[in-house]
């Protein structure tokens, strides 16, 4: 169920990204991160399902980094520290996913990965 809602959170009517408020997109955050503990202790190593959840979890990640940076409660240095792990995360994540069929929702998530890492390293310019 905890996996289920990692991805209706941002993706299903009433909780689209837009209709979530700090709550909501904190609850997505623990939610990938506690259903990825989970699953790494069963199934360890670079899998598709965790390469799907890395990408679910760097939306909230990113949209919670931002608003503590505008907020001042980290510094420049911190902030873009955080990036760039969110952004090795990605590269890791994108590098499971992109070998599986072209077709494949988890092909079309490496793409999507490639898009986020672009804006994200705009970011750090």
């Amino acid at each position: 169920i905890k996996a289920r809602l990692t991805k209706v959170y941002g993706s299903e009517e009433g909780f689209l990204r837009h209709q979530m408020d700090e709550d909501d997109v904190k609850r997505k955050l623990e939610l990938c991160e506690e259903v990825m503990s989970v699953l790494e202790a069963l199934d360890p190593g670079q899998t598709d399902w965790k390469g799907s959840l890395v990408y679910e979890k760097n939306w909230p990640a990113m949209t919670m980094l931002q608003s503590q940076f505008t907020m001042g409660e980290i510094s420049r240095k911190v902030y873009k520290k955080s990036v760039r792990k969110l952004i090795s995360q990605l590269q890791a994540a994108k590098r499971t996913l992109e070998i599986e069929d072209e077709n494949s929702y988890e092909h079309k998530i490496s793409e999507k990965i490639s898009k986020a890492v672009f804006s994200m390293e705009n970011l750090l310019k």
